[in-house]
């Protein structure tokens, strides 16, 4: 009889999911994650702190007489801290006839451990432009008026990139509820891009690329009955992501007198972080809904405009 444990390797199932991971994170492949900050997280604990030269917002000083002195200008450094979060999923196999009947199982498992992981990234990615996003960069224009209702157009953003002032050729992505989305897809205002890589294609609004999260804030307005929807800007590499734990795949059996259980447990230990804000350092092991949470984020840099996101707030 073959025997689960004899087809499963979780070594190959790690390297495998591991290898599949970035391609499973919307916002990275978006480019709005960099994933290149020398973020320190190898030295492990439960946060961690990113170190850079504080830009001050100057500019440089025009050379009028060869003789003049410039004027020196202090180099301050900030610091951000960024939170560790931490995943995991078990499932249970009880027939060896389940695995066996795919042809590389190992492979579908990895597949799965991937594409969980990678939602799961996303998901506190949504989590942390909903909690971390500055007042400063937040656009309310939903009405109370249920005659004219205020949706999601091209001159709302507009008027949301501009917060960001000269900066607002950054953005790369737009994070919007699927009710929203749904609008603009009636409309006929969402094109479906096939990328050369893959056989999905990726909806665009605007020339920006679009990720639906219903995660995105849906709140009552002023108990009028209808709704107001949070969608989001977000700039080139605004976002971080690194990894303390990129994808660790266990198993163990667990044999009793019926039935054989063969469990399988993937971990990911991450940071979902914002550049230019920093975490509470007195949570720890964050929830989704402490990521949520805007009280638990402090701005960190000289100006809300160098924070490439925008909350934009629409019927």
């Amino acid at each position: 009889m073959t025997k689960i444990a004899d087809i499963i390797n979780p070594q190959v199932i790690e390297d495998l999911a591991v290898e599949k991971l970035p391609e499973n994170i919307a916002f990275l492949t978006s480019g709005a994650v960099d994933t290149d900050v020398d973020t320190g997280i190898e030295a492990g604990g439960t946060h961690l702190t990113m170190s850079y030269f504080a830009e001050d917002g100057e500019d440089m000083e025009a050379v009028t007489d060869e003789d003049a002195d410039l004027t020196a200008r202090s180099i301050s450094e900030t610091e951000e801290l960024a939170v560790v979060i931490r995943k995991a999923e078990l499932v249970s196999i009880f027939e060896s006839a389940v695995i066996v009947g795919h042809r590389d199982p190992n492979m579908t498992l990895a597949q799965r451990f991937a594409g969980k992981a990678g939602k799961a990234i996303d998901n506190s990615l949504v989590s942390v432009a909903i909690g971390a996003t500055p007042s400063a960069n937040e656009s309310d224009v939903a009405v109370d008026d249920t005659d004219a209702l205020q949706l999601l157009d091209a001159d709302v953003i507009i008027d949301g990139a501009g917060l960001l002032g000269d900066q607002q050729d950054e953005i790369a992505i737009m994070i919007m509820h699927s009710k929203v989305y749904l609008d603009l897809k009636s409309a006929n205002l969402i094109d479906m891009v096939l990328p050369s890589d893959s056989t999905q294609p990726i909806p665009f609004y605007g020339g920006k690329r679009v990720i639906v999260s219903d995660r995105c804030p849906k709140d009552i307005s002023n108990g009028a009955g209808y709704y107001e929807y949070t969608t989001f800007l977000v700039g080139k590499k605004a976002m971080v992501v690194d990894y303390q734990r990129k994808l660790n795949i266990k198993t163990d059996e667990d044999i009793s007198t019926q039935v054989t259980q063969f469990l399988i447990r993937g971990d990911v230990h991450y940071i979902a972080h914002l550049k230019g804000m920093g975490f509470d350092s007195a949570t720890s092991l964050p929830s989704e809904a402490n990521l949520q949470d805007s009280t638990k984020w402090t701005q960190k840099a000289y100006d809300a405009k160098s924070i490439h996101i925008v909350k934009m707030i629409t019927n």
